[in-house]
């Protein structure tokens, strides 16, 4: 390949990943802005809210996005030091790209650091992407239903019954708020999930639409009761001790809603 055509296609590759990255850039931006809206927005427990590691799961699937934008513009700073140098050989001159000629000392150190940052962040945003869905499975279930939640993907199967799962397990040891948690924490993630439910929904709002779907197997007053006890434990509101009958009670009612749901189908509560 001649000198011409060779500079000719590391041209066009540098300017169709300067464009990706201009184009992926400001749209992760938005969507970084807007999944931490929802983290702030979305009605869930206290605990899973201050938990560093449901915050730490927030901000590393916030970096994947950073890096699909970020490498793009690694790749087109390489396409630039190799076009560069091709340039400088075919006039003739002296290569001035990574770094031969005396360019100044500050503007060398400066790029130079800029490219490392670019690197570990690619690197680590890499790993991250690889290896963070292996991570999340360490997480406690209720963190990664509410991260899911929170940033409105579904990237695991069986999540509904891994909260059941668990709700069981709290109830054999006597820690009856937890299973109480995780039932009905079960039974928001199936809805939201069913009827696309986004952050900008309340807990209550949620539940809401099984009042509104006016069931014949399933009160008002049934579910109202699943909203207070929920928001009693979740953000600590008042001083009502659950004990294992009522613990009991709710993975009754959990059990039996989501049994109808699975039936009838979400039609079923569509407004």
């Amino acid at each position: 390949m001649e000198y011409k055509d060779l500079i000719t296609v590391l041209a066009a590759l540098v300017a169709v990943n300067l464009a990706i990255f201009i184009f992926l850039l400001p749209k992760t931006v938005e969507i970084h802005n807007a999944r931490w809206k929802s983290m702030l927005n979305l009605d869930m427990p206290d605990d899973v809210r201050n938990n560093k590691w449901f915050r730490t799961e927030i901000f590393l699937d916030n970096l994947g996005m950073y890096a699909l934008a970020f490498a793009s513009l690694l790749i087109t700073l390489i396409f630039v030091a190799i076009l560069v140098n091709i340039v400088a050989n075919y006039f003739g001159i002296q290569e001035i790209f990574f770094f031969i000629n005396p360019l100044p000392v500050e503007f060398i150190r400066a790029l130079k650091a800029f490219w490392i940052i670019l690197s570990v962040l690619f690197f680590v945003s890499l790993v991250w992407m690889l290896a963070g869905k292996q991570i999340s499975k360490t997480l406690p279930i209720i963190i990664r239903a509410y991260a899911e939640m929170t940033l409105d993907v579904s990237r695991e199967k069986g999540v509904r019954q891994e909260l059941l799962k668990e709700a069981i397990s709290f109830l054999q040891k006597g820690i009856y708020d937890q299973a109480i948690l995780h039932s009905i924490t079960s039974l928001e993630y199936e809805l939201r999930k069913k009827l696309n439910l986004g952050s900008s929904k309340s807990f209550a709002a949620v539940m809401s639409r099984i009042i509104k779907a006016d069931l014949t197997w399933v009160t008002p007053k049934e579910v109202n009761g699943l909203v207070v006890t929920r928001n009693n434990i979740a953000h600590k509101m008042g001083s009502i001790n659950y004990g294992e009958k009522e613990a009991r009670e709710v993975l009754r009612s959990v059990d039996r809603i989501l049994a109808h749901l699975d039936v009838l189908g979400a039609s079923t509560i569509y407004e």
